[in-house]
């Protein structure tokens, strides 16, 4: 059928459930569209409701065994075209188990809150569950295939011979969900400092390192140098710096954003001759169109002859920063 009719809510129609989820759909900006599902996906209708929903943790008395937290998600349908999202709902703690550990080989489980319709998945259900996908054992484990109508919520390695799983086994993956009702407000954002000075070799492009979170949500900040796009936070985004280096008389001071390491594409680039008497003060701001999985750094250069150091938030006429946000799609 091309057109779903009644349309939700038609005085006097008759409206399926499909009819309601379509609503939901519509009403976060999700597109008409078969869900693309993978561990860490996101989108206007699919994932977690609140930062810290459905939280996995170890049983109070460690065993073979999970706890999930309270907290709502919404749970895209992978199996049609216009299947629309669900709306997932715990209201209390709940115990998941998992599965014994092999006694050779480490494996990995993931955690999911489910939604199954049988019209729309063939699985000869109608519920929402909480579940643990068993892993294959292997030398080196991967990821199992997520089943259909899945919002994966945490990833559990489970080490071979292993009796209980600790929170250091569990890796929460599911995201707040990317709504265009609160794109407004809720924008994934980021702001890194570092709290002392970073030295510079000559003539060596060196990727700026934060130790400080101003600004992180979503998980931005991956690594000492680097921020990632998350899964469904593409689009347009603004980012800048501002960089100084402490007074020095000769060679010229660089900075600049770059994309996946890039050493021929600089953003945001700004360059400052030296001077004995003047810190160094660099900056600018960029409008990139980034996509899932991008990465960017503050990369900087100088070329004094000798190792320079970038000024660190201690210092009183410094400011150190690296900053973004998503702007939009």
């Amino acid at each position: 059928m091309p057109i779903l009719t009644p349309p939700p809510f038609l005085q006097g129609g008759s409206h399926s459930a499909k009819n309601v989820r379509q609503f939901v759909s519509a009403m976060q900006g999700q597109a008409v569209q078969t869900f693309v599902n993978s561990v860490g996906a996101v989108g206007p209708a699919h994932g977690l409701v609140s930062t810290g929903d459905l939280a996995v943790v170890q049983n109070g008395t460690p065993n073979m065994s999970v706890n999930v937290g309270i907290g709502r998600a919404f749970i895209s349908g992978n199996s049609s075209l216009a299947q629309g999202a669900y709306i997932f709902t715990n209201d209390a703690t709940t115990n998941v188990v998992i599965a014994a550990a092999n006694g050779s080989n480490a494996r990995r489980d993931l955690v999911c809150a489910q939604v199954r319709e049988t019209v729309e998945d063939a699985s000869g259900a109608n519920d929402a569950r909480l579940f643990v996908v068993t892993g294959t054992p292997a030398a080196t484990p991967v990821d199992p295939a997520i089943p259909a109508g899945c919002l994966v919520l945490a990833r559990v390695t489970v080490a071979a011979l292993s009796t209980s799983v600790t929170n250091a086994n569990i890796a929460t993956v599911a995201l707040k969900h990317r709504s265009k009702l609160t794109e407004q407000t809720d924008r994934p954002a980021f702001e890194l400092g570092n709290s002392v000075a970073q030295a510079v070799a000559n003539n060596v492009i060196t990727a700026v390192s934060f130790d400080t979170n101003h600004v992180n949500t979503d998980g931005l900040k991956t690594a000492l140098t680097t921020v990632t796009i998350p899964a469904g936070a593409g689009g347009l985004w603004l980012v800048g710096h501002t960089t100084t280096y402490f007074a020095a008389a000769t060679g010229t001071r660089q900075a600049w954003v770059r994309v996946n390491g890039s050493t021929l594409d600089r953003y945001a680039y700004s360059a400052q001759l030296g001077t004995a008497s003047l810190v160094g003060s660099l900056g600018g701001t960029a409008l990139l169109r980034l996509a899932a999985t991008n990465t960017l750094q503050l990369a900087t250069l100088q070329d004094s002859g000798a190792s320079q150091n970038l000024q660190g938030e201690a210092t009183a006429i410094a400011v150190l920063r690296f900053f973004g946000t998503r702007l939009g799609d």
